[in-house]
């Protein structure tokens, strides 16, 4: 793989990316979040599609529905968003968690819809009525991401008392609570075929877990703490955006980093 800058999308009005650029699931569109705003951005001639925004603090987090008809916001006004994709309007506002929203994502078959909070909690939610159907609490401290296997039959969840949890998501109880090195564990996430788990500590050490025994089967030190983790749709890759404004490529395949991609100035 040859990573270069291919394009830089520009927007003028907001001087930081904040924790969020996602593909939409037909790889057609990007969405991101900055401050208060929320871009959508066509792929192929890299113009921007669409600025919208309703929040009264910054954006921390956006999500695409698995069909791309509706999107979610969270922010640090505590709220979360729903928008229909088409005039991109608000369908309705999520209001329990009583501190910054961290994380919000949407379950495999689009009927559920789950967030992350500074106020220790994660919450599910119906995505039909939009109605708070749980809240869970087993974390001790700020909740920074959660994710669905791509089962949907469990979640992850990391936070900053120092552990992950896997929760089953038939009854939203804890299945295992997974630890390493005593460290607030800064993102995880699964791979695409749901096999492995990847998480980072605040030292920015990345770490693989097998998602049935829950041991670590590598670990790679890329000396910087993460913000977020995603991965190529082939599972093949996944990048890390980090504090010091780097983007990493690794191969999963021989856990090694590829190459460093440095066009960010904040």
């Amino acid at each position: 793989k040859n990573w270069e800058v291919e394009t830089t999308l520009p927007d003028p009005t907001s001087q930081r990316v904040r924790r969020c650029c996602l593909w939409s699931s037909d790889g057609k569109r990007i969405l991101s979040c900055s401050e208060l705003n929320v871009k959508v951005w066509d792929c192929q001639t890299h113009s921007l599609l669409a600025t919208f925004s309703s929040h009264t603090n910054n954006v921390t987090c956006c999500s695409w529905s698995p069909d791309g008809s509706k999107l979610l916001t969270g922010s640090d006004d505590c709220t979360i968003k729903v928008w229909d994709t088409d005039g991109y309007s608000i369908i309705t506002t999520l209001s329990s968690h009583t501190s910054p929203v961290n994380c919000c994502g949407w379950s495999p078959n689009g009927t559920l819809i789950i967030s992350t909070s500074f106020d220790s909690t994660i919450k599910v939610w119906q995505s039909d009525l939009y109605i708070l159907i749980a809240t869970l609490s087993s974390h001790s401290n700020y909740v920074y991401q959660c994710s669905w296997s791509p089962d949907g039959t469990r979640l992850l969840s990391c936070s900053y008392d120092k552990t992950m949890k896997i929760w089953r998501s038939n009854n939203f109880s804890v299945l295992t609570s997974l630890s390493s090195r005593s460290l607030p564990i800064m993102c995880s996430s699964w791979s695409p075929d749901g096999t492995k788990i990847v998480s980072c500590a605040a030292d920015g050490i990345i770490e693989v877990w097998d998602s049935q025994t829950y041991t670590v089967l590598n670990s790679i030190s890329s000396f910087a703490q993460k913000y977020f983790f995603n991965w190529s749709f082939d599972g093949k890759y996944f990048v890390t955006g980090s504090a010091n404004r780097t983007i990493k490529v690794i191969d999963f395949e021989t856990f090694s980093i590829t190459t460093t991609l440095s066009s960010h100035t904040d």
